[in-house]
């Protein structure tokens, strides 16, 4: 994430800033590290050759092989996540919350220890992500909200929501939900959007 950073800087003028982001990040701020040199002037030859092979259409998205590439890459990473069922947990649980028994103020309660067990999950993100890559946090980050969402499905189907008292599953329903917030907002949440700013 560190060496994206890097990269917006240099291609928006500001080469010592982007070269400085890099060295503090893997030579302990030596600049003429050759590591960070190589890398620098890696990113600033692949800059170069964007803005000089850049689409001058919306055609060229199609016809040029890399542009398609990117494109489909795109399309295919935000299908995927909302097929985890992102707007249904999100959305909906506080509903199901209530149905299953549980009272609204409770509802709302449990839907903020959520929102800020999300927070922590998307700092872990931030911090490790470097170290991960994004690629496979993407892919474990989509299996196991597929997880999550399948075991909540069940728990639904099993328990409907009015139609039993079992405390035992609401409880169960409610931990699976704040697991799911957490894989989602370590890994797609936020990997994501990244994805659609870098085109990678």
């Amino acid at each position: 994430m560190t060496n994206s950073i890097s990269r917006w800087l240099i291609d928006h003028g500001k080469p010592d800033k982007g070269l400085w982001t890099l060295a503090k990040l893997h030579a302990h701020g030596n600049e003429q590290d050759p590591w960070v040199r190589a890398e620098y002037d890696q990113i600033r030859d692949s800059i170069e050759f964007e803005h000089e092979n850049a689409a001058k259409s919306y055609l060229e998205l199609f016809r040029d092989k890399s542009s398609f590439r990117r494109l489909l890459l795109v399309c295919a990473i935000q299908a995927s996540v909302q097929m985890t069922g992102v707007s249904a947990i999100q959305y909906y649980s506080p509903i199901i919350f209530e149905n299953m028994g549980i009272a609204t103020n409770d509802t709302l309660k449990y839907q903020g220890i959520s929102s800020v067990l999300a927070l922590v999950a998307q700092m872990v993100c931030i911090a490790c992500i470097d170290k991960v890559g994004r690629r496979w946090a993407m892919i474990g980050g989509n299996l196991a909200n597929c997880l999550f969402f399948t075991i909540a499905t069940i728990m639904l189907a099993l328990f409907p929501p009015g139609a039993t008292e079992n405390a035992s599953a609401s409880w169960a329903f409610i931990v699976v939900t704040w697991l799911y917030n957490i894989s989602f907002s370590a890994t797609n949440g936020p990997l994501s959007c990244k994805y659609h700013s870098s085109a990678e």
